[in-house]
């Protein structure tokens, strides 16, 4: 097994996981411990609702504009630099949120913290492709890359925001994540890990066009938006619906909410990365034995990935609607497991697909791209459009919510449909790069 050396410090590819699993959960904690501590900020700092929803909103502006940048750079500098300066700027702006004065200090931390998530979450995937074991890959990218921290944050951030102030919540997740900051500075800079290409197809432009004109990239991406709006709309208004719909108390409402989620959901995502690695088994052994080509396994792998979670998010959006649409909170509960337990299901395996959709040079910037329309249009107008129609009907918000699912299972489709039918003209497309990317190689070794 090969060690990556971290100056007096080993970290084997399973501590790496390891590793970007604890960062993946800090960095979730963080979003959900925001909606943990708004009240006591509205209150300490005398903030009107606009402004309050602000600070949960302004940092994947942050995101958005800097997650292309890592992802191109990516190709020039080690990911483990570039991460090691984003959570630094992630670690500082905590502290700075922590120490803030004013509102305007606040929202300008909050808006820095989105450029340190978008460091880890646009590089972090593309590493663990590399460094997982081929029948293992979609597992590894789920539980690296599981949003789980959210419904921990929230508890965490009412928790501490009502024990010891709001400040102290940024300040101690600042603490937490200080540790992981050195190490990703200090480590081994493994050259294989820069995505380099020659200098003529460096440009941030050409590059970006190109992935546009990647039909199955594309349609991941915005089949991943989707399912963002759905995720982040739920999660936002799903305690309101519990109070207002049902009539549950807010506290009980939150914990259904978070149990629901930590229980179905852990259980989608793991569940559903060992059903994708099982049906990619006998490929990986044909590729192992030299029967099929590096390009053949990644057509492969999208091909199955697309179906994959095209199946799934259609049967999620199936029990969220039916589940919304009975009054009956038994009902509802259970649909909602369901749901999510199906919705979970999808994380790993569409990353494998998006991943493996690109050449591997171009991963980190594929990545950043789909994080990018994910909160363009996920979870910037998830919240706000649900909340438009909860304004009208508190049944119909839940409902609106989860039918939103359709365009991912139609999105997903088209990936699908895409991979299945140009399965060979892919692979071929692949092929060719590969073996521009190899030729280069021996020229330079040369």
């Amino acid at each position: 097994m090969v060690k990556l050396t971290c100056g007096f410090l080993q970290i084997s590819p399973s501590k790496t996981l390891v590793f970007f699993t604890f960062v993946n959960l800090l960095v979730y904690m963080d979003v959900g411990a925001v909606s943990g501590v708004v009240p006591h900020i509205k209150e300490d700092l005398n903030l009107s609702s606009i402004q309050t929803g602000l600070l949960g909103s302004v940092f994947t502006l942050g995101f958005m504009a800097s997650s292309p940048v890592f992802g191109h750079q990516a190709q020039h500098v080690h990911p483990y630099s570039l991460m090691a300066i984003g959570l630094s700027v992630y670690l500082v702006s905590l502290v700075t949120a922590g120490l803030s004065s004013n509102y305007y200090l606040l929202l300008t931390a909050r808006a820095f913290t989105g450029v340190g998530e978008a460091s880890f979450i646009s590089l972090a995937s593309p590493c663990i492709l590399d460094k997982a074991p081929s029948d293992k890959k979609s597992l590894w990218l789920s539980i690296s890359s599981s949003p789980l921290g959210a419904p921990f944050g929230v508890v965490f951030g009412a928790g501490t925001s009502k024990a010891l102030g709001w400040r102290w919540t940024f300040l101690i997740q600042a603490a937490l994540m200080a540790p992981f900051v050195v190490i990703a500075a200090i480590s081994f800079k493994e050259p294989e890990l820069v995505a380099r290409r020659d200098e003529g197809s460096t440009r941030f432009k050409a590059q970006v066009v190109s992935l546009l004109k990647t039909p199955v990239l594309v349609f991941l991406s915005l089949g991943c938006s989707a399912v963002t709006f759905t995720a982040s709309g739920f999660g936002f208004w799903s305690v309101y619906y519990l109070n207002h719909y049902y009539g549950l108390p807010t506290d009980q409402a939150g914990y259904i909410t978070g149990v629901v989620i930590v229980i179905c959901g852990f259980g989608g995502v793991i569940l559903g990365s060992a059903f994708l690695d099982k049906k990619l088994k006998s490929q990986v052994r044909q590729h192992e034995q030299g029967n099929i080509s590096d390009s053949e396994l990644q057509s492969a792998r999208v091909d199955k990935s697309a179906s994959f979670v095209a199946i799934v998010i259609s049967i999620s959006c199936l029990f969220g609607v039916v589940g919304s649409s009975i009054f009956n909170v038994y009902v509802y509960v259970v649909c909602l497991g369901a749901s999510l337990f199906f919705l979970y299901t999808y994380i790993g395996p569409v990353g494998v697909g998006i991943l493996n959709s690109v050449p591997s040079e171009l991963r980190g910037q594929a990545n950043a791209m789909r994080y990018f329309l994910n909160h363009a249009f996920g979870s910037l107008l998830g919240p706000f459009l649900i909340g438009v129609v909860f304004g009208a009907s508190d049944k119909w918000g839940m409902i609106f919510a989860f039918m939103w699912l359709v365009l991912g299972v139609v999105f997903f489709g088209l990936a699908w449909n895409t991979s299945r039918f140009r399965s060979k003209s892919y692979a071929m497309a692949l092929r060719s790069v590969f073996s521009k990317h190899e030729e280069n190689q021996a020229i330079l070794e040369a």
